[in-house]
């Protein structure tokens, strides 16, 4: 963590009493009004909603199809950051919601806020502005939704200050460079102009043409840039080849004539998509028959709701995706299932249905006041023009779900395995009612083929599950452990420090891990006033310790903080009763400038010593940087037991990454050509950019072994394939990398923290 940060701790403490002597002090010589011209003076007007959509719930993105789910959040929870007494600066209304505190009323525009603070530069090139601005935004559509009793400019300053309270007491908590890392979360990233994602995926002809296709991956690493216009498709581990015939004819390409039929499989396309939309990254999903295809939710403008889904099987995408028409209907293309729906929901969720396919999922109150959920028919096919069909949820009593009820679902991570759907929610305590801070419930219900608008079947009630728990908003995300439906285990990852590390930076503490098993709490009906718990109180849903062991299987194992700057992939293995659960942890850190290696070795070419001495008040040290990467896999057995058991650690890999800036930038604005010496730690460099970057794993070598890809970003064609040994990259006229990785064999190396970065 470098030197004691006296310097953000004085900024951070200066901050917080100049806004609470201003603010506050408005507040107790009774000025509030005062209060609410110097903040909507400060803080420009939040957009006015033309509609009365909730805002953006956040959304899980799966790199592969192995991936149970991604945890994101650097262990430090969701939650509204915001001063002690907060809720003074906000006027009682008349209406029985505007008793909710603050932080609980909005909460759902911070877990946004806390996850675009820590992930969204690295992901979508966020800037802290562009969060803020969300913020506002997102707290602008909740207080409309959840106070009828407010006019528009109310909440438009309510918003306002919303803004300025998480900016007072988190201002200094948004990661730049070197800190920020790329988690997926934003399901309509419009804020974005250029972002990419990875997806590993089953090589679409290695099943059929086995003998063929021997010496290639059993997986392709499918890079989409996703960018205003469009979105690009690079195929970065498939062979330097053209498609063969029988490929063309497995992918019903046969007919592809001149450029498109010669085409190369690595080399870089378009992807076509419905034009003038909002995109964002692909879902990988299985179709009926088990075969992966990738689904884009685009919408059409920020106005409304309504989406084209379009569904893309890679052997389409690896030889032809365009269309006979333009447009987004059904028959515009051979090659591209296209549905056009309004299931009037921010972040609608896909659900594998299997026999009838995948559906498109709207947890939404818009249309009757009620929360609903709508479903559309098959994205695949569409066998009718009905393109949903919306059906309200009841609790075990047979009430509809509303008031403040219906918003308490909008607040977390959901969880969608085949046709079950859970989200997990903060409730909104009111007059009447004795939730504390950290009740949550769980809300869980089954959609099925006869919710789907083209089923003949007559719809069945869609009963909603709901169960309390007890646990504070630290352990947030709580995210699926299995695939199976019916394991309800949950995984969390916790940073645990003292108040003083935290408040003062000067320890990360350690990294744990929790299980919620949200069995644990019987069903509860939904009511508006008085003792919320009908149920055994002993049976509240409370998180559980999970121990990790050391390769021998001795207990007692820790993790040190710094496990938890980057996401966590949760990953299942295998089949029936030898299925696994891994996890995937890494980690990452500048090395001391003293350890940096000369620029110029022997090795060099003439002319690129030129180039290196041309550059003003640069020397030799000056044009190399490195950085030290490590990975930690723990494994335990899947099946559901009666206390958590542990997670074993399998394998380990410490790697060291070095880059060589070919051609220095003298003016220091190309990120690919600078280094940490030249612009500071926190700034965009090759090495910076690298340890926020997207980790994939899967087979993606020759043969069956599992292995993880690192993506660069300075490098794009040439992902690091993270294994034991060295390997250079071929170098392009900029840059050159080299990488060396060796097996941690001492666990306890885990729980020592990786040297940073001190001087600059």
């Amino acid at each position: 963590m470098g030197a004691f940060p006296w310097k953000r701790t004085a900024l951070r403490l200066g901050a917080i009493l100049i806004y609470l002597a201003a603010l506050y002090g408005f507040l107790y010589l009774g000025l509030r009004p005062v209060a609410d011209f110097w903040v909507s003076t400060i803080f420009k007007n939040a957009p006015e909603p033309l509609d009365e959509e909730l805002p953006v719930t956040v959304t899980a993105f799966r790199p592969a199809a192995s991936v149970v789910s991604t945890i994101g959040g650097k262990g430090e929870g969701l939650n509204c950051s915001m001063p002690w007494g907060i809720d003074m600066a906000f006027a009682k209304r008349n209406d029985r919601e505007a008793t909710i505190p603050v932080r609980q009323r909005f909460r759902q525009a911070c877990v946004f806020h806390d996850l675009c603070y820590r992930h969204g530069l690295a992901t979508y090139g966020y800037s802290q502005n562009d969060c803020d601005e969300l913020l506002q935004e997102h707290a602008l559509r909740i207080c409309i939704s959840i106070s009828p009793g407010s006019t528009l400019n109310e909440c438009q300053i309510d918003a306002k200050k919303v803004a300025a309270g998480v900016k007072v007491g988190g201002f200094d908590s948004y990661q730049g460079w070197g800190n920020s890392t790329h988690f997926e979360f934003d399901p309509n990233p419009y804020r974005a102009t250029r972002f990419s994602a990875v997806r590993a995926v089953d090589h679409p002809f290695k099943k059929s043409l086995a003998n063929m296709l021997a010496d290639e991956p059993d997986q392709l690493l499918m890079k989409f840039d996703v960018l205003r216009a469009g979105v690009r498709l690079r195929c970065v581990n498939c062979a330097h080849r053209q498609p063969h015939p029988e490929e063309l004819a497995l992918a019903k390409a046969s007919n592809l004539t001149g450029l498109l039929k010669s085409r190369h499989m690595h080399v870089e396309r378009d992807v076509w998509l419905p034009s003038s939309r909002l995109f964002a990254a692909p879902h990988i999903m299985s179709d009926e028959a088990g075969s992966q295809v990738l689904v884009w939710v685009t919408r059409q403008s920020l106005t409304n709701t309504d989406a084209c889904i379009v569904a893309i099987e890679p052997a389409n995408l690896l030889t032809d995706t365009r269309p006979r028409d333009e447009g987004c209907r059904r028959g515009a293309s051979e090659r591209v299932s296209l549905t056009q729906v309004d299931l009037l929901s921010s972040a609608p969720q896909l659900s594998d249905l299997r026999a009838p396919g995948i559906v498109l999922t709207g947890l939404t109150a818009q249309n009757t006041g009620h929360l609903e959920i709508c479903v559309s028919h098959n994205v695949r096919s569409s066998p009718s023009d009905t393109n949903r069909k919306c059906h309200v949820l009841h609790d075990k009593t047979g009430k509809a779900i509303s008031g403040s009820d219906r918003l308490e679902a909008f607040q977390n991570f959901p969880i969608v395995r085949g046709g079950s759907h859970i989200y997990l929610s903060r409730t909104l305590p009111r007059k009447g009612r004795s939730d504390s801070v950290d009740t949550g419930r769980v809300l869980a219900f089954d959609v099925a083929h006869d919710h789907m608008p083209s089923s003949v079947k007559p719809s069945s009630p869609i009963a909603l599950r709901n169960r309390r728990f007890e646990i504070s908003d630290s352990y947030d995300p709580m995210m699926p452990i299995t695939f199976d439906p019916a394991d309800m285990r949950m995984i969390s990852a916790k940073r645990h420090q003292s108040w003083w590390a935290s408040w003062f930076g000067s320890s990360e503490g350690v990294l744990e891990f929790y299980e919620v098993d949200l069995k644990a709490a019987d069903e509860e009906p939904f009511q508006a006033s008085g003792a919320i718990n009908t149920a055994d109180p002993g049976k509240v849903i409370k998180p559980r310790l999970i121990p990790l062991q050391d390769a021998s299987g001795s207990p007692g194992l820790t993790l040190h903080g710094s496990w938890a700057r980057r996401p966590i992939q949760v990953i299942e293995m295998g089949s029936g009763s030898g299925r696994a659960t891994q996890l995937v942890l890494s980690r990452s850190a500048m090395l001391p400038v003293k350890d940096e290696a000369p620029a110029v070795t022997a090795t060099k070419t003439k002319t690129e010593a030129p180039r290196r001495q041309a550059t003003s008040g640069t020397s030799s040290r000056d044009v190399v940087e490195n950085t030290r990467f490590q990975i930690a896999i723990f494994e335990r057995p899947a099946a559901e037991t009666k206390t958590p058991s542990p997670f074993k650690f399998v394998r380990g890999l410490s790697c060291h990454v070095s880059y060589t800036v070919l051609r220095v930038d003298e003016d220091r604005v190309k990120p690919c050509q600078r280094t940490v010496s030249m612009v500071g730690s926190e700034r965009a460099t090759p090495a910076t950019m690298l340890r926020g970057a997207q980790l994939v794993f899967g087979r993606f070598a020759k043969g069956d072994d599992l292995s993880l890809a690192l993506f660069d970003t300075c490098l794009p064609a040439q992902p690091i394939m993270i294994a034991p040994g060295s390997a250079v990259a071929p170098p392009d006229r900029n840059l050159r990398r080299d990488v060396s990785c060796v097996p941690v064999k001492d666990a306890q190396e885990l729980a020592e923290p990786l040297v940073e970065e001190t001087a600059n």
